[in-house]
C-alpha cells in the first residue's frame, strides 16, 4: 500500500498536475481584484494588504500539501541516492584502469597529497573522492524546495497581518473592523495595542525630491493604558509584544476643512491625501459628500509656490461634482476660507497621516533557509564536481581508474596529472 502511495505522489503525471494547478492558483490571486477596506481618498488598504482568498481556501492549502508530500517522497529518495553515491563500494574494474608500480600505502599517500580522501574500502579495492559533498547538491536542491513550500504554507496558515493608518495627533483606538487586516486560517489574536498616537511624521527627501528615509515617532497604549514610545522608520523592523512593526511607505497630508451649509448646518472632513511625487506635481483624492449626493475631489501641492516638497505651507484644490456636472472649485491655505457651491468652507488644520504595518506571521525564517539550501544546492551541483579514484589490488601490485561524476573533459588536466602520480611519473 505504502509503495503505490508512493508511486502515485512521485510519479511524473502528478507532480506535473499539481504544479500546473499551483501555477493556476497563484494566477488567480494574481488577476482576481482584490478586496479590502478602502480608506477614502488613499488606496485601498487591502490592496496594501495584498488581500486574496485564495491563499487562505482550503483547496489550495489541500493542493500545497500535497505538493509537500510529493517534494518529501522525492527529498527521502535523494537522500538515500547521494548516500549511495558517496558511501558505495569500488565496482568492478572497466575500461581506462592502468597498472602502478606503486604499493597501495604509497598510492594512499599520494592521493591524499592532492586532495583526494579514502571514503571506503571493499574486496573490490579502495576508493578515494575528491570534493565528495558534491553528491549531496541534489539533496540539497530538494531539501531547500521541501523547507521552502513547508514554511509558505505555515506562513500563509498562520498569516496575520494589520495595516494601520495613523494620522497625527490622533489619539487612534484599535477596535476590530476599524483597520485593515489579513488572516490565515489558523491565525490567532494578535496582541496590538489597545490605542496608538502618532506623534510625528519625520521625512526626508533628495534634492531631486525622491523620498530618502521616513519615520513615525509614535505612542503605543495598551489595554491598563501604560504607554510605549516607540521609532518606526523604512527598511526597520521595531518588536511591540510579539509582532514586528514596519513603517509603511506611504504617507501624505490630512487637510481638516470645515464645511458650513446655507442652513447653518455644519461638519467636518478630514482628507488624507498622498504625498506629491515633486514639489510641482500634485496629491489626488476622491471623497464622497453629503450622503453621496456630491463628489469631492482634491488634490494639493506641497508648497502654494511650488518652491519645495516640505509641506510648509501647502495649497489645497477642491471640486465639487454633482455627478458628472461640475458645481464649484476652489484653492485653500491654511486658515482660510472661501465658497464651494452650497458650502462655505474653511482649512482649519493639516496634519500628516502615515500607514503602519504589524505583522505576527510565522515562517519567514523557514523560507528564508529553504532558499538558502537551495542556493547551497546548486553552487555543490555546479561548482563541487565530485572525481574518484579506485585503487585496486593486483597479483603484481595495483590497478589505478579515475573518472568524474561529470564535465570530465573540464578535468582532463587533473586527470592527466593524478594518473601520472600513480604511475610513479611525477612526485608533484
Amino acid at each position: 500500500m505504502l509503495k503505490r502511495v508512493k508511486r502515485f505522489f512521485t510519479a511524473r503525471t502528478t507532480v506535473l498536475v499539481l504544479i500546473l494547478l499551483l501555477a493556476a492558483s497563484l494566477a488567480i490571486a494574481v488577476i482576481v481584484p482584490q478586496a479590502g477596506t478602502t480608506v477614502a481618498g488613499a488606496p485601498s488598504l487591502g490592496a496594501l494588504l495584498g488581500f486574496n482568498r485564495v491563499f487562505s481556501s482550503w483547496w489550495f492549502i489541500t493542493l500545497a500539501l500535497l505538493f509537500i508530500i510529493s517534494l518529501l517522497y522525492s527529498t527521502v529518495d535523494q537522500f538515500k541516492s547521494c548516500r549511495g553515491r558517496t558511501f558505495q563500494l569500488p565496482s568492478p574494474p572497466g575500461e581506462g584502469a592502468i597498472p602502478s608500480p606503486r604499493t597501495a600505502a604509497q598510492l594512499d599517500a599520494e592521493l591524499r597529497a592532492v586532495g583526494y580522501r579514502r571514503l571506503t574500502a571493499g574486496p573490490g579495492g579502495t576508493r578515494y573522492v575528491k570534493a565528495p559533498f558534491g553528491y549531496w547538491g541534489s539533496f540539497l536542491l530538494h531539501l531547500g524546495m521541501t523547507l521552502t513550500a513547508v514554511s509558505a504554507l505555515f506562513y500563509v496558515v498562520t498569516e496575520h497581518r494589520v495595516i494601520v493608518r495613523a494620522v497625527s495627533g490622533d489619539y487612534l483606538q484599535l477596535r476590530p473592523g476599524d483597520y485593515a487586516e489579513r488572516r490565515g486560517i489558523l491565525a490567532g489574536r494578535l496582541p496590538l495595542p489597545a490605542a496608538l498616537t502618532l506623534v510625528r511624521l519625520a521625512p526626508e527627501f533628495w534634492e531631486g525630491d525622491q523620498l530618502k528615509a521616513l519615520a513615525s515617532e509614535l505612542v503605543f497604549f495598551d489595554n491598563a493604558g501604560k504607554r510605549r514610545e516607540l521609532t518606526v522608520a523604512l527598511s526597520d523592523k521595531t518588536r511591540y509584544h510579539g509582532l514586528v512593526v514596519y513603517q509603511q511607505p506611504a504617507f501624505g497630508n490630512a487637510f481638516l476643512v470645515e464645511f458650513t451649509s446655507g442652513a447653518g448646518n455644519g461638519f467636518d472632513e478630514l482628507l488624507p491625501l498622498p504625498m506629491p511625487a515633486r514639489r510641482d506635481k500634485a496629491g489626488y483624492g476622491d471623497f464622497p459628500l453629503a450622503g453621496g449626493r456630491y463628489l469631492l475631489k482634491a488634490k494639493y501641492y506641497a508648497t502654494a509656490d511650488r518652491s519645495g516638497i516640505i509641506p510648509v505651507n501647502p495649497q489645497l484644490v477642491l471640486r465639487l461634482y454633482d455627478g458628472p456636472r461640475l458645481v464649484a472649485e476652489t484653492a485653500l491655505l491654511i486658515g482660510k476660507s472661501g465658497q464651494l457651491g452650497p458650502y462655505s468652507i474653511r482649512l482649519a488644520e493639516v496634519r500628516w497621516w502615515t500607514d503602519l504595518l504589524f505583522d505576527g506571521s510565522r515562517g519567514t525564517a523557514g523560507i528564508f533557509s529553504g532558499f538558502a539550501l537551495l542556493l547551497a544546492g546548486g553552487l555543490l551541483a555546479f561548482f563541487a564536481v565530485p572525481r574518484e579514484v579506485v585503487v585496486r589490488p593486483t597479483a603484481t601490485g595495483c590497478t589505478v581508474s579515475w573518472r568524474a561524476s561529470r564535465f570530465a573533459d573540464f578535468y582532463d588536466e587533473e586527470r592527466t596529472a593524478v594518473l601520472a602520480r600513480c604511475r610513479g611519473e611525477s612526485a608533484h
